[in-house]
């Protein structure tokens, strides 16, 4: 029986701890914003209660538009998460230095909408790499490892506003959006790393029951040959190994 790893082990894993850093990279912009945009609007642009208040509506629809994208994007290049996460996070970045030199209200919502459409990229893809990593790399139990991606927006969301109120009455709005554009500048890069991790077969070529074509698995062996084994306590995560020729009846009997 497959042992399930702690929590600490996945957050140990260095894949899911950059997963989970482009997490909170990806909602430092939002994070850094929302509490001091509004200051920004009142003493920049005069604006007015309800514009302050529905500036963000907009932005609403091309976030959708994101998912929508980024699941097709997914569909067309399964192996290249990492490269949709990057450009999310570069599209962030980008429309955080639109912003401050937005001198009316109707500008303004268009670099937010750019913002929010980069959110979307990062987040619709992150997700599915890391169930795809506890997959391969651990035991397919996706509780720990979607706590691990609300630890990230916690993060993001418990420090992120005193940061950012700080930097915003240190220095100014323009400073903020510049510093929200280099962390997602040196962040961007960081995912690169997770390039060589899709060594599997793509799902769309298996079959119902999880083998390819020719009732083999993706290391070449059948279903039934193929079992996960757990070294001991201290090595947690599972590999899987095949047996040639030995049925399925005899491994359940060596077990």
């Amino acid at each position: 029986m497959d042992i399930i790893p702690p929590i600490y082990r996945l957050i140990l894993d260095p894949y899911i701890a950059i997963c989970a850093g482009a997490l909170v990279v990806a909602n430092v912009n939002l994070v850094f914003l929302e509490p001091t945009i509004a200051t920004y609007m009142k003493t920049s642009m005069g604006a007015e209660e309800w514009q302050i208040g529905i500036v963000w509506l907009p932005a609403f629809f091309p976030h959708v538009l994101g998912v929508f994208v980024t699941v097709k994007l997914m569909r067309a290049f399964p192996k290249h998460h990492c490269l949709i996460t990057a450009v999310g996070i570069l599209i962030e970045g980008g429309s955080c230095l639109i912003i401050p030199f937005c001198e009316n209200f109707v500008a303004l919502i268009f670099p937010l909408m750019i913002d929010c459409f980069g959110i979307a990229l990062v987040d619709t893809a992150i997700m599915p790499t890391l169930a795809y990593l506890v997959d391969v790399r651990h035991v397919s139990v996706y509780g720990s490892v979607y706590a691990i991606a609300d630890i990230s927006y916690l993060l993001a969301y418990g420090f992120g506003p005193v940061i950012g109120d700080w930097i915003y009455n240190e220095s100014s709005f323009l400073t903020l959006n510049i510093v929200i554009f280099v962390v997602s500048l040196l962040y961007a890069p960081v995912l690169a790393l997770l390039r060589n991790i899709y060594v599997h077969e793509n799902f769309d070529e298996e079959g119902e029951d999880g083998t390819l074509g020719d009732g083999e698995t993706g290391s070449g062996c059948s279903a039934a040959e193929v079992k996960p084994v757990v070294h001991d306590e201290h090595d947690q995560a599972g590999e899987r190994i095949c047996h040639p020729g030995r049925s399925s009846s005899d491994l359940q009997q060596r077990q």
